[in-house]
């Protein structure tokens, strides 16, 4: 072979490779910023679900705050019938 085609075929050689490592690169590049998507979908979901358990939480303090006072009225309730009955 001769020297100007050993210069060409090295020559395409080295643009093959570059064009390789620049594939390589842009896929790791997307995988990276795929990681980072999912990365902050799960961190949204884990806070909205956070959100949720303390939401939660509250409505059943609040049920049962309104059971108990509920409980109340009805135990004075039910003595004042009874003092009426006893009239």
């Amino acid at each position: 072979m001769s020297k100007e085609e050993n210069k060409f075929i090295e020559a395409t050689e080295d643009k093959e490779t570059k064009e390789d490592d620049f594939a390589s690169t842009s896929a790791e590049r997307h995988n990276d910023i795929e990681e980072e998507y999912q990365n902050t979908l799960v961190d949204k979901a884990l806070e909205e679900a956070g959100e949720m358990e303390a939401d939660i939480g509250k409505l059943i303090a609040k049920k049962r705050s309104i059971k108990i006072l509920w409980k109340k009225g009805t135990d004075k309730q039910l003595k004042r019938l009874e003092s009426l009955k006893a009239q």
